[in-house]
C-alpha cells in the first residue's frame, strides 16, 4: 500500500499499529473527517516514506508520538481538531521537508520547542486554540519561507522576537488572545502581512 484514503466517512475505532508495520512504502495516509479515536500509534514512525499525514477532525487523544520525528520526508502534517494532549515533541524539528504544520484545536500544552526553527521549508504554521504557554522561541525567525503564522488563543507570554518576519514572506500572523507584552517588532510594520 502506498496511498490510503478514507476521509469524509463515519469510521470509528482505533488506528491499528499494524497498518504502519505492514505498509512500509506508504506515501500518503489520509483519514481525516471521521470518528477515529484512541492514541496515534508510535508505529507511525516506521512509515518513513510518508509525505502526507492527515488525521484532522477525528477524536484522537493522548500525546503526539515522538516517533513522528522519523518521518523525514513528510511535507504535510495535519493533526488539528482532535483531543491531543501534552507537548509538541522536540523531534518535530527533524522534519526538514515539512511545508505545512497544523495542530490547531487540540489541548496541547507546554512550550513551543526551539526545534521548530529547524523546519526550513515551513510555509504554514497553525497551532492556534491550544494550551501552549511560555515565550515564543527566537528560532521562529529562522523560518524564511513562512507566510502563515497562527498562535492565537493560547497562554503564550513575553515579547514577539524583534526580528520575526524580517526574512520571510509573511502574509498572515495571528497573535490574539494570549498574554504577550512589550512592543511589536518593527519588522512586522515593514512586512505587508495581515495581523490578528
Amino acid at each position: 500500500m502506498m496511498y490510503f484514503g478514507v476521509s469524509g466517512n463515519s469510521l470509528s475505532g482505533n488506528i491499528s499499529p499494524d497498518l504502519f508495520v505492514s505498509w512500509t512504502h506508504l506515501v500518503s495516509f489520509q483519514v481525516q473527517n471521521n470518528n477515529f479515536s484512541g492514541n496515534i500509534p508510535g508505529e507511525v514512525g516506521l512509515a518513513t516514506d510518508l509525505t502526507t499525514l492527515f488525521l484532522y477532525t477525528n477524536n484522537f487523544t493522548g500525546p503526539i508520538p515522538e516517533e513522528i520525528g522519523k518521518l523525514v520526508n513528510l511535507v504535510q502534517l495535519d493533526l488539528s481538531m482532535n483531543y491531543l494532549v501534552g507537548p509538541i515533541p522536540k523531534t518535530i524539528g527533524n522534519l526538514k521537508q515539512l511545508n505545512s504544520l497544523s495542530l490547531f484545536y487540540n489541548n496541547l500544552n507546554g512550550t513551543i520547542p526551539e526545534e521548530i526553527g529547524n523546519l526550513i521549508a515551513l510555509q504554514s504554521l497553525d497551532i492556534n486554540t491550544n494550551l501552549l504557554e511560555g515565550v515564543l522561541p527566537r528560532s521562529i525567525s529562522n523560518l524564511e519561507n513562512l507566510w502563515l503564522f497562527s498562535v492565537f488563543t493560547n497562554k503564550l507570554s513575553g515579547q514577539v522576537p524583534e526580528d520575526f518576519g524580517q526574512n520571510s514572506p509573511l502574509k498572515i500572523a495571528g497573535f490574539s488572545e494570549n498574554r504577550f507584552s512589550g512592543e511589536l517588532p518593527p519588522q512586522l510594520a515593514r512586512n505587508h502581512c495581515s495581523r490578528t
